[in-house]
């Protein structure tokens, strides 16, 4: 079965519809397994230190720097590749670990 409605779909069929279609949906729903609990966990800890890690980082430079009295001129857009950079390591360790074995 096929979920392809859009929101403009959804607001306009009835709250009847809309009601059976959310029950349909609960009854094919599944609690997740213990492996799919675990993969989830881990993932979502990865991602939690990956993105506290690079707080962490940018808070330190900015104290590192502002007490050397150093001027560094960098570009506005780098807190975005260097996020973009760590979601890219972050799938392609994931998806090495699928394909070694690791979880």
């Amino acid at each position: 079965m096929k979920c392809e409605n859009t929101f403009s779909e959804v607001s306009s069929m009835g709250v009847r519809s809309f009601t059976e279609s959310i029950r349909r949906l609960l009854r094919l729903s599944t609690k997740p397994g213990k492996s799919d609990f675990w993969m989830i966990f881990k993932v979502c800890s990865l991602g939690t230190i990956a993105i506290g890690l690079y707080g962490f980082i940018i808070e330190f430079l900015s104290v590192v720097l502002s007490t050397l009295q150093v001027r560094i001129s960098l570009p506005h857009e780098l807190p975005i590749y260097l996020a973009a950079a760590i979601i890219v390591t972050l799938i392609m360790t994931y998806a090495y670990g699928k394909r070694v074995g690791w979880w």
